[in-house]
């Protein structure tokens, strides 16, 4: 009987150890817990997106919690108590909440050394080493979509709508601007601001006054959620839409590509980083190199066999070094 206790307590053992292995990041396989904390709720085709990650994350056996802290007051509390509770990763998103994981990262050093945080969605330099800033740059998927366009128009004028010009926004209209210009088949580009990230109805009418202005036939979006406006008024008057950030080609047919920002693929990305134990700088731009999607293969395959062949020879060339988006743009280039 001796005989047999010991070796069950052998095996007892063994299992336990086996059960708690460690991985690079410094949390156990059983541990392993990713928080998302939002300043914006949940409910909307981006914020939607980034939680479709978590989803991700929790199929591949993490423990996934979403907290929408839509108020200031409750944005440390929420940081604090997601770092109390053991939780080895928390995605931060919106420029506040952001600041005070910034500020309170010695106190969460302390509090939960394993503990990374990423700030999505932002390129600044936050200069922390529990913290990455994970830049999700649109100029890629900009210019693939402004290609696009540029060899689909009939009418040889394309447009261009964002909800602000701002250093961010610019990135979308200028990635575009220079997918046109390696088109070189003197498409000209019209661009217009609507004034609000959020009203549909300020997009809407911006889009009326394109289309009775100027002869455009394909209008890029990058409005948020004011896109809706542009795509509902695109579908109206007949004109090709390309929606922005997911996939929105459910939402008309009108949205006959879409310039992709893959939230979802990003937040799996970046955690599995750590997983592995990834040596995490403080900036990350996740860009097609590191495995950024930059269209959808629905939009692909609706194209006609000859724009498909050139927009193949194209992402090879951008894979392969030989197009580099930024050579007319060098001031956007990321050097990180």
């Amino acid at each position: 009987m001796k005989r047999v206790f010991t070796v069950l307590l052998v095996l007892v053992f063994v299992f336990a150890f086996a059960s708690c292995r460690q991985t690079q990041g410094g949390a156990t396989d059983a541990q392993l817990k990713a928080a998302f904390i939002t300043a914006s709720p949940l409910g909307n085709d981006y914020i939607d997106m980034i939680w479709r990650g978590f989803l991700r994350l929790e199929s591949e056996g993490w423990s996934v919690r979403s907290i929408e802290a839509l108020d200031a007051v409750d944005h440390e509390d929420s940081i604090r108590a997601m770092a109390n509770d053991g939780y080895d990763v928390i995605m931060l998103f919106g420029g506040e909440l952001i600041q005070v994981g910034v500020d309170l990262s010695q106190d969460l050093k302390d509090i939960n050394p394993n503990l990374h945080i990423f700030a999505l969605d932002t390129e600044r330099e936050l200069s922390r080493d529990n913290i990455t800033s994970v830049a999700t740059d649109p100029f890629e998927a900009s210019f693939v979509a402004g290609y696009v366009a540029a060899m689909s128009t009939e009418t040889g004028t394309v447009g261009v709508i964002m909800h602000s010009d701002s250093p961010g926004m610019r990135r979308f209209s200028m990635g575009y601007y220079a997918g046109v210009e390696y088109a070189n088949n003197g498409t000209n580009v019209v661009t217009a601001i609507s004034g609000s990230p959020f009203d549909v109805s300020l997009a809407y009418e911006a889009t009326l006054t394109m289309i009775a202005s100027f002869p455009v036939d394909i209008i890029y979006h990058a409005a948020y959620i004011a896109g809706l406006g542009v795509i509902r008024a695109g579908a109206e008057m007949g004109i090709r839409i390309i929606g922005v950030d997911d996939w929105q080609g459910y939402i008309d047919d009108a949205v006959f590509w879409s310039a992709l920002k893959p939230m979802e693929t990003i937040v799996s990305g970046v955690a599995n980083m750590y997983k592995d134990g990834v040596n995490l700088p403080t900036r990350l731009n996740f860009d097609f190199a590191r495995g950024n999607r930059l269209y959808d293969d629905r939009d692909f395959e609706r194209l006609p066999l000859e724009l498909q062949n050139n927009v193949a020879r194209l992402m090879d060339g951008i894979a392969n070094g030989t197009v580099d988006v930024y050579r007319n743009y060098p001031q956007m280039r990321m050097d990180f």
